[in-house]
């Protein structure tokens, strides 16, 4: 990972870490497996990570029941003061579920399926936004969505937790790379099964892209050109920048070739 000086301590890498190498002296690790370092960065720096996905057992997934660690029902079925219509919603919601794991997809559609996208969402404060949103709104972005899930599951003994974090972002097939920007920052759920350990779902809709495929292709193009000219020429040697030299005029053929055939 390559990543650009923030003002954030927080180290990002795929759910979830199992390791991570860099030039660091400290890496702290909170309760739930956040990684961040002591104190923010004031350059660009680069640091590995060896990441393991989350799968969910099929066991999770055909179980009936399960019984929670006291610590997990501590931490992660917490409610705050809120309306009695929202458990009413979730029960209602869930209730075709046989499983949790099918009362996790059913809520997560229901959101997906009956609500819209928007960040337009004014700029009037409400006392209870979930609220607002599931019942006066129906329309938000994903925090709502996520936050909404969270405690929909919790009110019908679910453990979940809100994340926030980035998307994948664009993959770079000039450089071979995802470059990962402040537009794909974005908020989903995760959802504790006994086996499994926490389990990734996200309740918003897919938005489409607004920028045309020309524009993306492009933007591609001079990203990878600008992160190849920082690492051969202006960190590297000779004959690193003969190899950057080298790629880039390939690159410049492909691109060519893209352009044509969108002419």
């Amino acid at each position: 990972i390559l990543i650009e000086a923030l003002d954030t301590t927080v180290l990002f890498g795929a759910s979830f870490v199992e390791s991570i190498k860099g030039g660091f002296h400290v890496v702290q690790v909170d309760g739930v497996g956040g990684l961040s370092l002591p104190y923010p960065t004031s350059a660009r720096f680069q640091y590995s990570v060896r990441s393991i996905p989350d799968r969910l057992r099929e066991s999770d997934q055909t179980a009936e029941s399960f019984s929670y660690p006291d610590l997990i029902r501590k931490r992660a079925l917490q409610l705050p003061d809120m309306s009695p219509r929202v458990g009413a919603l979730a029960r209602e919601v869930a209730g075709s579920g046989r499983t949790p794991y099918d009362m996790v997809r059913a809520v997560e559609q229901h959101l997906r399926q009956n609500y819209q996208y928007s960040l337009d969402v004014g700029t009037t404060v409400s006392e209870s936004p979930v609220e607002d949103f599931l019942f006066t709104r129906k329309t938000g972005y994903c925090e709502h969505y996520a936050t909404a899930m969270v405690l929909m599951l919790r009110t019908v003994g679910i453990p979940a937790r809100l994340v926030t974090g980035f998307l994948p972002g664009l993959w770079n097939d000039f450089g071979n790379y995802y470059s990962v920007r402040q537009q794909d920052a974005h908020a989903w759920v995760e959802v504790y099964f006994p086996g499994s350990g926490w389990v990734t779902f996200d309740p918003t809709p897919n938005v489409p892209a607004a920028a045309p495929a020309f524009f993306w292709r492009v933007s591609k193009v001079v990203d990878s050109i600008r992160l190849k000219w920082d690492r051969y020429v202006v960190q590297y040697s000779f004959r690193d920048q003969m190899t950057a030299a080298k790629s880039l005029r390939e690159g410049g053929e492909k691109v060519r070739a893209e352009v044509s055939g969108l002419l």
